[in-house]
């Protein structure tokens, strides 16, 4: 109590301060007329007994001098290494790095717990005095001693640090630029090195701005006490008001922007990794947000502000209710950390791992306060609390099973064709396939391809999502364990299927089929279906049932010009009768845009069907003519080749592992940059270019006195950058890079800005390719991500833009 109100008691913060007796008894050399003795007179600083030792002569300066050149020195050091090459930092310190970064969160989360309204025990109580440091707490400091005891300029200090700090990084990043690095970006690294800081020590920074909210409570009607600050009753004295005024000042000018930076960043992120002129600088600049996660959790950054600031808010959200305060700060940590469980976002597996058991302990030491406090029971919280759980719990269960019924007996998404194929051997025939498929048909069709990485969910489509199974067999189908496996599925569910034998498909013998042999189909360990539950017993009888017994099987016809053996196929996949005429009636347009692929590779003619159904709409928008792929031109001949490249606006060149080796498809090349036609190369993942024994052997063996001229054309075609296609990628990845061969196409300059704007012209394309839907919006700006977030691309793009200029 004060000596002026003995009938008005106020609760010491420490149990030290107040050693009991009359009114006014405080331990020695604290202030009797302040709240709850919580500071001592003048010139005088709080010790380890709770009373209050003189502060001497210089020592208290010599102290804050040596704290201060310390933490400039961390900061400096901290400037140079935050910006220092990603490259040439080794994925060991990457984890050091990234676990001392979850160690400094840990150590500032358990500094909120010395806010919240329980009576810790000791050696933690002691333990927490120490972690004060984290929340930029000058009392260990002895501030006092220096700039005197008053609450306000000690609060104004604390808000202080972090616009110093930043201020300082400034200046150190501007020396360093002066005096080493003059070729670095000011702007960027000033960034970056302030923001790393920010996200490091974001929970200390962010709990000093809301320290005048967090207040505990006196007994009776005498008001409340500021945790950090107890001798300033909140909402009841002008100290008050005035820190709240400097607090919500700190917020606008310091928390707000800076989630609004980081959030703005994570937003663009795949703009930034999109745009080969500015990626580089913009993710250099943002690296602290992004560097430490893998590049499908580059979100994970903004996800750890929001974790850093849910816990702060818990003491000022429930004032006064501990069992609350305990229930949302273990609440919200573990949300937090079943996120980071299920997504695994830090590069590495030890920071994966150091963070959930980080979090795990501090909820651990959570349960140890629960159980060694005595609650107030009046109001009956605890009891609440209890039956809120048992409700969320029953809700949960409940919403869990009527989910799982409703999609045992609702399958959804629902497909009408599930397309099984091996993909290193004609993914592109059944990604072409697909898109006829539902460019001819109402019906939706799966590709095993897009969702490789879980075996029981590509069953579990098999099972009881699918209409019928379609095998695309190749010569090596049998032998992959997922295609294997949803035959064997198929067979044994509902048994609805077709078999479409490919050319270069070669039947197993009965014998090969035995269920002891099974295993030889698939080698290098492949064979472990039994996991998934598919026994070799049953992968025997299915196989037997696809490749000998099933009644419904097609071959792909070689009889049949170009794309209309993929559309006779799909034809009879949906059970119509295929078209009669061929895709251009026998006339051949002229100005057209020309896609030349192998005669004979099914994979590289399936590409160009493709790259013409999704483009050629959008090409008609300003060449009429559209496209035109030399395959599907009847009785084509040297002479009619010639005329078409003649006369094409631009020959697209489809390069597949053999075409230097095919003299029709050498023969395009040659044509067209001889007629100083437009070419543009697209190259599939298995095309390499030429080396000199092509040029100095192969060219003069196969063209003799010609080959000379030969050999400038085809230096001067290869010399023109060629578009990558992968044909095995995802829908989305194929949109992007058909996207930009479309704009490497001539057109009239006032084209170009509208192409975006025209819609996609393969509605055949647009698919739901995996068990969720997919936005087309969202997904280009994914793959863009996908195609250029790595550092190899980001340092492919700038070597690439050097040797150019």
């Amino acid at each position: 109590t004060l000596p002026d109100k003995p009938l008005a008691p106020y609760k010491c913060k420490e149990n030290k301060w107040c050693p009991g007796g009359g009114p006014g008894v405080c331990a020695p050399n604290r202030d009797p007329t302040v709240y709850g003795c919580a500071k001592c007179l003048p010139n005088y600083f709080t010790t380890d007994g709770g009373g209050c030792t003189d502060c001497g002569d210089g020592q208290n300066a010599l102290i804050i001098v040596g704290c201060m050149l310390g933490l400039c020195l961390g900061l400096g050091v901290f400037a140079f290494m935050v910006n220092r090459d990603q490259l040439n930092q080794s994925a060991a310190m990457t984890v050091v790095v990234i676990s001392l970064g979850l160690t400094v969160s840990a150590v500032q989360v358990l500094n909120i717990l010395s806010t919240l309204t329980v009576d810790w025990q000791e050696p933690v109580k002691t333990m927490f005095k120490g972690l004060t440091i984290a929340a930029f707490n000058p009392e260990l400091l002895r501030v006092e001693c220096t700039v005197g005891g008053e609450s306000i300029v000690n609060f104004i200090l604390r808000q202080a640090v972090a616009p110093m700090a930043a201020a300082y990084i400034a200046i150190v990043v501007c020396l360093k630029k002066y005096f080493f690095t003059r070729d670095a970006d000011l702007r960027v690294e000033v960034v970056n090195a302030i923001g790393g800081v920010f996200q490091v020590f974001f929970v200390a920074i962010f709990l000093t701005s809301l320290s005048p909210f967090i207040c505990y409570a006196h007994p009776g009607d005498n008001g409340h006490s500021m945790s950090s600050d107890p001798g300033v009753l909140c909402t009841n004295s002008g100290d008050h008001a005035s820190m709240m005024v400097v607090s919500s000042i700190a917020l606008v000018v310091v928390i707000i922007p800076y989630l609004a930076l980081t959030s703005y960043a994570t937003v663009r992120y795949h703009y930034y990794v999109s745009d080969p002129e500015t990626s580089a600088r913009h993710l250099k600049m943002f690296r602290f947000l992004f560097f430490r996660y893998t590049p499908k959790s580059y979100w994970y950054g903004l996800v750890t502000l929001f974790r850093g600031a849910s816990v702060c808010l818990v003491p000022v959200i429930f004032r006064d209710a501990a069992p609350l305060q305990l229930m949302g700060m273990s609440g919200a940590l573990l949300g937090f950390c079943a996120l980071q469980l299920s997504t695994k976002p830090w590069r590495g597996y030890m920071p994966n791992v150091i963070d959930a058991i980080t979090v795990i302990l501090i909820v651990l030491l959570i349960l140890c306060v629960a159980m060694s406090t005595e609650f107030d029971t009046s109001d009956n919280i605890l009891g609440t609390i209890a039956a809120c759980l048992f409700v969320t719990v029953f809700v949960a269960v409940t919403v869990t099973v009527s989910h799982a019924a409703f999609r045992h007996f609702v399958p959804t998404p629902y497909f009408h064709i599930f397309l099984c194929h091996y993909k290193a051997q004609a993914a592109a025939q059944a990604r072409y396939l697909q898109a006829l498929i539902q460019q001819r048909s109402a019906q939706r069709c799966f590709l095993d391809a897009d969702s490789l990485t879980d075996l029981e969910e590509l069953f579990d489509i098999v099972r009881c999502r699918c209409g019928k199974l379609v095998a695309y067999l190749t010569s090596d189908t049998l032998s992959r364990p997922w295609c294997v496996g949803e035959i064997t599925v198929s067979w044994q569910i509902h048994q609805r299927a077709i078999a479409i034998e490919h050319p270069t498909f070669v039947k197993p013998s009965i014998n090969d089929l035995k269920e002891e042999k099974i295993c030889k189909l698939m080698p290098d360990g492949d064979c472990k279906l039994v996991e998934y539950g598919v026994t070799d017993y049953a992968v025997a009888l299915a196989l037997r049932w696809i490749v000998y017994e099933l009644p419904e099987r097609q071959q792909v016809r070689f009889d049949m010009m170009g794309r209309q053996k993929f559309i006779t196929l799909a034809d009879h996949i949906l059970g119509r009768d295929p078209p009669k005429t061929d895709l251009h009636d026998g006339k051949v347009p002229t100005n057209a845009v020309v896609v030349s692929t192998v005669p004979g590779d099914d994979e590289a003619l399936a590409v160009g069907g493709v790259l013409a159904g999704y483009l050629n709409v959008r090409v008609q928008s300003f060449i009429p003519a559209g496209m035109l792929l030399l395959d599907d031109v009847s009785e084509l001949c040297a002479e009619k080749s010639y005329n078409i490249i003649k006369s094409a606006h631009t020959v697209i060149v489809v390069l597949s592992a053999n075409s230097l080796e095919v003299t029709e498809q050498l023969q395009v090349i040659i044509d067209a940059m001889g007629e100083n036609s437009h070419c543009l190369p697209v190259a599939l993942p298995n095309f390499r270019m030429p080396g000199p024994r092509f040029y100095d052997v192969e060219l003069r063996t196969r063209f003799g006195e010609e080959a000379e001229e030969i050999d400038n054309r085809l230096k001067r075609f290869f010399r023109i950058i060629s578009m990558p296609f992968s044909p095995a990628s995802a829908y989305q990845i194929l949109e992007a890079q058909a996207d930009a061969v479309l704009h490497r196409i001539k057109h009239p300059k006032n084209v170009i800005s509208k192409l975006s704007s025209l819609p996609h012209t393969t509605t055949n394309l647009q698919l739901s390719l995996s068990t969720a839907e997919l936005s087309t919006t969202s997904s280009r700006s994914h793959i863009s991500s996908m195609l250029a977030s790595s550092p190899q691309a980001l340092l492919l793009n700038k070597v690439c833009g050097e040797i150019l200029c």
